[in-house]
């Protein structure tokens, strides 16, 4: 008899020789060369022998199956009777583990409608997945570390929670450095210095070398960061789509620290597949006083299911121990970051053209990053451009003099 669950393909029979016989299929997955597993054959509810290989190749199948007779003996099965079921259970793998999601009929009850849920608010969507991305230095890591005590003490010193249980996987600092920055961190949201949060530190690891060991004790759960994934490169589309698919069987509601590029704050490094796995996308903007004081802003640039969040700018105070206070930043305080606030398409587009002079609707697309459908549809009918004329058969458009 075959199940199936969240955990892979089992499949158990009772023999004639009077024991029950299990096999069972986990970490399925499809890769170039095949369909691939652990899979480990059971005498009662022992495991007589298991291991990982390519599902579709005979040899592989073969030794495990003689493995496994050789400790079970002749007088329980043969080796060729055993052989023939752990072909057998191979070849239904796949078409057994892709029956755990089939086509439904779903029909809205608009009496259970609610609105969109946030653990923090307007930040972390419960069920959903959060980037936020800026170039290093930028107190993304304390901002991480703030969100997540928050959460975890149901603390609304700074932003609406709703408490949950957290998980911290820190990847990159050293466990000193966490507890230190975590004493920081509480005495900022005025908790008691001592006040504990869930993590798992391994610096010098991947997302993927830990993600086996992270069990289910938490709710939401946050990872600093991608450049640690352990996918390959980060702009592979395939291998990113690889890293979002394991957070998201992972945990049900993550954040995840990225890096943007050198030289460009507007996007996180790497695939835009990582734009299409997450919710909301955060752009972390950052200005230094002369005094030390670090200022930090958080814009929204993409959300799935709620409003934008606009650009909203804190203060960090630092000392020698590192963080020494976190508040809402007074108006105008930090203007490098306001003159950084996030303008939409028409605005880009305007300041674009006015620097950089006349030109088409797919010269523009290309320079802003914009489909040219959308460009050409402003260019037409916002009144602060107007055609210019023509270049062979491309029609030019400028920002009217008026408006310089």
């Amino acid at each position: 008899m075959f199940e199936v669950d969240d955990t892979g393909v089992h499949w158990r029979t009772d023999m004639e020789s009077g024991f029950s016989l299990g096999l069972s299929a986990t970490e399925i997955r499809k890769e170039r060369t095949g369909i691939h597993a652990v899979v480990t054959i059971y005498q009662d509810r022992y495991s007589v022998d298991y291991d990982t290989f390519n599902v579709g190749r005979r040899e592989d199948r073969t030794r495990l199956a003689n493995a496994a007779q050789k400790r079970m003996g002749d007088a329980l099965i043969e080796a060729k009777k055993l052989g023939y079921l752990v072909d057998d259970f191979c070849r239904e793998i796949w078409p057994k583990w892709c029956t755990r999601f089939a086509p439904e009929l779903v029909t809205p009850d608009l009496s259970e409608i609610q609105p969109v849920a946030f653990l923090l608010e307007p930040y972390v969507v419960q069920g959903g997945g959060t980037i936020a991305f800026a170039a290093p230095g930028m107190g993304k890591s304390y901002l991480a570390m703030l969100m997540a005590q928050s959460i975890n003490q149901g603390c609304s010193a700074f932003w609406p929670v709703t408490q949950s249980c957290v998980l911290y996987v820190n990847l990159e600092r050293s466990k000193i450095s966490m507890k230190r920055r975590l004493a920081l961190v509480n005495a900022a949201l005025g908790l008691d210095g001592e006040t504990p949060l869930q993590m798992l530190n391994a610096r010098g690891r991947t997302l993927s070398g830990v993600a086996e060991t992270l069990g289910g004790s938490f709710d939401v759960l946050f990872v600093d960061s991608l450049s640690r994934a352990g996918q390959g490169s980060l702009i592979d589309d395939e291998r990113m789509n690889a890293t979002m698919d394991r957070l998201n069987l992972v945990a049900e509601t993550w954040v995840l620290i990225a890096h943007a590029p050198r030289g460009d704050q507007t996007h996180a490094f790497g695939s835009v597949m990582q734009d299409a796995a997450a919710d909301l996308m955060l752009q972390i903007l950052a200005q230094r006083k002369e005094d030390g004081t670090l200022g930090v802003g958080i814009q929204g640039t993409k959300s799935n299911d709620t409003a934008l969040p606009p650009l909203t700018i804190y203060a960090m105070g630092f000392d020698k121990y590192g963080m020494s206070s976190f508040r809402l930043a007074t108006a105008a305080e930090f203007p490098e970051i306001e003159s950084g606030r996030k303008m939409g398409i028409s605005d880009q587009l305007f300041q674009h053209v006015l620097n950089a002079g006349a030109m088409d609707a797919g010269a523009a697309a290309a320079a802003i990053g914009f489909p040219r459908n959308k460009i050409s549809s402003i260019f037409t009918h916002d009144k602060r451009f107007s055609r210019t004329g023509k270049d062979g058969r491309k029609v030019l458009y400028g920002v009217e003099d008026s408006i310089h």
